[in-house]
């Protein structure tokens, strides 16, 4: 369970990375670097971009209601269908996990 403020037990490494969303619009904060990042992992073993952590593993989370996800999801995928050489999609995952409180 994710928590605002909470300190991940994992550090950023060749399967993490950490992005926090800054801004207005987790959408920008996301398309600007998801095809980097999904391309150096491709190109290594695998990992996992988790946006809404900091650099130092502090939970912050971000807030986006079901028509904001269904559009950062299009996004992502269209950037994924772009890298070359093509990549299937059984090659990636998207999820979106809920942040609570961290009095709750």
């Amino acid at each position: 369970m994710y928590k605002i403020d909470n300190t991940l037990n994992i550090l950023e490494d060749q399967e993490y990375e950490f992005k926090e969303i800054k801004g207005g619009n987790p959408n920008n904060s996301i398309k600007s670097n998801v095809a980097v990042y999904a391309t150096a992992f491709l190109n290594n073993q695998g990992g996992r971009i988790l946006y809404g952590i900091t650099d130092d593993r502090k939970v912050k989370g971000f807030t986006a209601n079901a028509s904001q996800i269904d559009e950062i999801k299009k996004d992502i995928y269209n950037c994924l269908r772009e890298i070359q050489p093509k990549i299937s999609a059984n090659h990636y995952q998207i999820e979106f996990h809920s942040v609570y409180d961290k009095n709750s």
